[in-house]
């Protein structure tokens, strides 16, 4: 049930798991889901980007997929002011952190076992909360539970 949540639902496009990674058609799409990513926090305060369970991500590796999400995070970051990010699994987080021009992190808070919110260093108004994609998000942050 979406409709008690506060956020917008922003789900990965098909076609952009069939196109060659940083081909113009690649491109096109992934700039195309940044916009709908931008337009999204116009309506909404919280933004879910997700991946379906129902996608077929066999002509891409999860290594790419983490790489498409952490571009698309980028194109949006420079676009949008967030004050908090949160992002599930260790791979997409690495891959995130890889792109995005924030480096240094101060842990301020463990909102349950493994799931630590850090202050951005270089945007002290930006937090950044990681979690494993094997935990469950804690009770506090209940409006990114999907």
């Amino acid at each position: 049930n979406h409709a008690s949540h506060k956020g917008g639902f922003c789900y990965l496009p098909h076609e952009l798991v069939r196109q060659p990674i940083d081909s113009e058609e690649f491109n096109q799409s992934l700039n195309r889901w940044a916009s709908e990513i931008i337009q999204c926090f116009g309506q909404h305060q919280v933004v879910i980007i997700a991946i379906e369970k129902k996608l077929d991500t066999t002509k891409i590796t999860p290594a790419e997929l983490a790489k498409l999400m952490a571009k698309v995070v980028k194109k949006v970051l420079n676009q949008v002011y967030l004050a908090e990010i949160l992002i599930e699994g260790g791979a997409t987080s690495a891959a995130i952190l890889a792109e995005i021009p924030l480096q240094n992190f101060l842990p301020t808070e463990e909102l349950a076992q493994g799931v630590i919110r850090m202050q951005s260093l270089e945007r002290p108004s930006t937090y950044l909360t990681l979690k494993p994609g094997s935990y469950a998000w804690p009770q506090a942050v209940t409006y990114a539970q999907l």
